[in-house]
């Protein structure tokens, strides 16, 4: 057709069940201005776009197939509020859905082989994105600028950028999906604020979580494999690194960069390749608190040296709280860097200090390890 295929306008409504919609210069099915249609186990194929919800648009499109559209696949704009449940998306020439000052709920549906985002949130939009399968896109699985959604429960995998990206001032709730295999970062966020709550991170060929100039919420998240470090804190950022399995990541578990701050809390972090936790000698404020870190192959905690000199030194323990318990990991004896010298003077700015670590070769000799490094830093 020269147009749509199907236009419900004025507060239509409709069943369009078992249609093949195709071939249309305009999208497949246009829906606006309180239009309330139900569109089931239909074929939207080679169109402009297969459906666009705008003005205020409504209804429910499930269990349809949409594959094959030159443009964006569902267009969702202007205080539109559709229902998008378990479609197959997949194949299109450019992005699966896009939502813009708009809401609705997306849920159920697999999105897959896209060329650009798999689900773009903007301006403002705040949907529910829930329990949806995202995968082998040629740009991020999720994408949010300058919007409030949630994003709940879905699996995102193989992208060639981060599997979850969110910019551009946004706040949103991230919480028990599972995003992996992507070929950049599984989680990036970058000038927003984000609670990251019960997500399952691994495996990315980046660092799982990448934090900028970000206040985020990092907790009860299990963090491997990545190809990188497991948690990257950069540029302005001051998280709540607390309570999270980080384990198996290439680099460290943690690193907290030049120009940011954190509170990592109650982590049990383990198997990281280089180092547990590494802070830069020019970061902000970092404190480090009730950790558990064992069977790192490198360092427990790394804190880099100031320049010019290049070499990384182990913390002293009169940078790091009494409560971590570190096990068998490779770093300078207690003694060999004094709450006195004039490089621990330099860090204990920037890291909280309390009470010595616990150094032990493994868990069964912690007590012991830890009553001599309390007289050593004494």
């Amino acid at each position: 057709g020269i147009s749509a295929g199907i236009l419900i306008n004025a507060n239509g409504l409709g069943l369009f069940r078992h249609n093949h919609i195709f071939n249309n210069r305009l999208s497949g099915i246009e829906i606006r201005k309180g239009g309330d249609p139900i569109i089931s186990d239909c074929h939207i194929y080679n169109c402009n776009g297969a459906v666009y919800f705008h003005d205020g648009g409504r209804g429910q499109l499930k269990d349809n197939q949409i594959y094959a559209n030159y443009r964006t696949a569902i267009k969702i704009t202007s205080q539109s509020q559709p229902v998008i449940t378990n479609n197959n998306l997949h194949h299109g020439l450019s992005g699966g859905i896009e939502i813009k000052s708009a809401s609705g709920i997306i849920e159920g549906n697999q999105i897959s082989h896209h060329a650009r985002v798999g689900i773009l949130v903007r301006c403002g939009a705040n949907p529910i994105i829930r329990n949806n399968t995202i995968s082998h896109g040629a740009q991020s699985g999720i994408m949010v600028q300058d919007a409030q959604p949630v994003i709940e429960g879905n699996n995102v995998s193989h992208h060639r950028l981060a599997s979850v990206e969110v910019i551009k001032g946004s706040k949103c709730v991230i919480s028990n999906n599972v995003l992996q295999h992507s070929k950049s970062n599984g989680l990036l966020v970058d000038s927003s604020e984000c609670t990251i709550v019960g997500n399952k991170i691994e495996a990315n060929s980046r660092a799982n979580i990448r934090l900028r100039n970000s206040p985020s919420l990092v907790e009860h998240n299990e963090i491997s494999n990545s190809s990188s470090s497991g948690i990257l804190v950069e540029n302005g950022s001051s998280p709540v690194i607390r309570a999270n399995q980080i384990f198996d990541n290439s680099i460290s578990g943690v690193c907290v960069m030049s120009h940011a701050s954190a509170l990592i809390l109650s982590n049990t972090i383990f198997g990281s390749s280089q180092t547990a936790i590494h802070i830069s000698s020019s970061s902000s404020s970092v404190r480090v608190e009730d950790n558990d870190i064992h069977s790192i192959k490198g360092i427990g905690v790394q804190i880099n040296e100031p320049q010019p000199s290049p070499s990384p030194v182990a913390c002293s323990p009169v940078l790091i709280p009494q409560r971590n318990t570190v096990h068998l990991f490779h770093s300078l004896p207690p003694s060999s860097l004094s709450s006195s010298s004039p490089f621990a003077t330099s860090l204990s700015a920037r890291v909280t200090v309390d009470n010595p670590l616990h150094f032990s070769a493994s868990p069964s000799s912690s007590s012991s390890s830890s009553s001599s490094s309390s007289s050593s830093s004494s």
